[in-house]
């Protein structure tokens, strides 16, 4: 199972995480993969799908999973080694560039968040009506500076850790998903606050 935050120690792992093909093709591996299913799922020639995961793996950002013979063939299945990331203080970066690189390893995040929240909506739609358990909620904020911004996710986040405490320790019940995001709204985003 991948950790949920690996620190980023080499300037080598900086550089494949913002990859931009590289980052895509991590956020694939979130579950175990070859490099021939993830090619098929990004519409990427298998050979060089094969090339990217490698180089993801030399640097400690993927790991290989699981070797099976399919057919004539020795397949190899690979997993991003976490969920997400954080660069280490030891990194010899400006803090121009840290600032930089964290955005970027945050938008990466992000996207895959959104990824995996619209991958689970359309697999509700295909359970009967009445199995279809969910919620959501939209709200807009006005946050003035990076330091406001800071102490509302880190409210945001005790608030949500304490909700969740007395249901995380359950050895039973039905397992759901909760993800949180906060992002500056685009030019084109229509307020709303719903909860649903």
């Amino acid at each position: 199972m991948s950790q949920s935050v690996l620190e980023l120690t080499s300037l080598d792992q900086v550089a494949a995480l913002v990859h931009p093909v590289r980052r895509r093709i991590l956020a694939e591996l979130v579950e175990p993969s070859s490099p021939a299913e993830v090619a098929r799922r990004i519409g990427m020639a298998a050979q060089l799908a094969n090339y990217h995961v490698r180089a993801l793996e030399e640097v400690g950002l993927a790991e290989r999973v699981e070797t099976r013979q399919r057919r004539n063939l020795i397949e190899h299945r690979f997993r991003a080694v976490a969920r997400s990331f954080a660069l280490s203080s030891a990194l010899p970066l400006s803090d121009e560039q840290r600032a930089m690189l964290q955005q970027d390893v945050a938008v990466q995040e992000l996207v895959q968040t959104g990824d995996t929240i619209r991958n689970g909506a359309l697999a509700l739609l295909a359970l009967p009506t009445g199995d279809r358990h969910s919620a959501a909620v939209s709200l807009d904020v006005a946050l003035r500076d990076e330091t406001e911004r800071a102490a509302f996710v880190r409210a945001v986040l005790d608030a949500v850790r304490k909700a969740a405490e007395p249901y995380r320790a359950r050895d039973s019940g039905a397992a759901y998903c909760l993800h949180i995001a906060v992002y500056p709204a685009g030019p084109a985003h229509t307020p709303s606050d719903r909860v649903g």
